[in-house]
């Protein structure tokens, strides 16, 4: 089997779906990718949905989560592995978000940061409760840490 499209997305990110949703191209991803809880606004979290729903329903995700892996080949093709079966998507122009699981890649050429991003969370459910939302330093080891209170009931 194989499908054509002009330009294919690569993602589960609320970015690639803006991208795709703003250029009318077809998305195909492993795993959708909403946005961290911790690290966003609920209206962030809001949109993904949002799109993630439009695009299913022009048919813009036509796999949705049934993907295993991917492999991308020479020839302008990504062969998509289902559970089952695979299908070969041939595209003109490919837009990568998320590279996880996708084979074939080429050899990166160089790193574009040396940060990392860690997202840790600890669900207090007993002690003390404090007037802090939010603690900011201008370090690059912890610049933004996110304190949740949560109230036992």
């Amino acid at each position: 089997m194989k499908m054509d499209v002009d330009t294919l997305v690569i993602g589960g990110t609320v970015e690639a779906f803006r991208y795709a949703d703003e250029n009318k191209c077809h998305v195909v991803y492993c795993e959708p990718q909403p946005p961290h809880f911790l690290e966003t606004k609920p209206e962030i979290f809001e949109e993904w949905a949002e799109l993630c729903a439009s695009l299913s329903l022009d048919g813009f995700i036509p796999f949705a989560d049934k993907i295993a892996s991917m492999r991308l080949l020479e020839d302008k093709t990504l062969r998509v592995i289902l559970r089952n079966t695979f299908l070969n998507v041939n595209f003109n122009k490919v837009v990568i978000f998320s590279p996880e699981k996708i084979e074939g890649l080429p050899t990166p050429i160089r790193k574009t940061s040396t940060k990392l991003k860690v997202i840790d969370w600890i669900n207090m459910r007993a002690g003390m409760t404090h007037p802090h939302e939010q603690i900011e330093s201008t370090s690059d080891f912890v610049k933004r840490n996110t304190l949740l209170s949560v109230t036992q009931t």
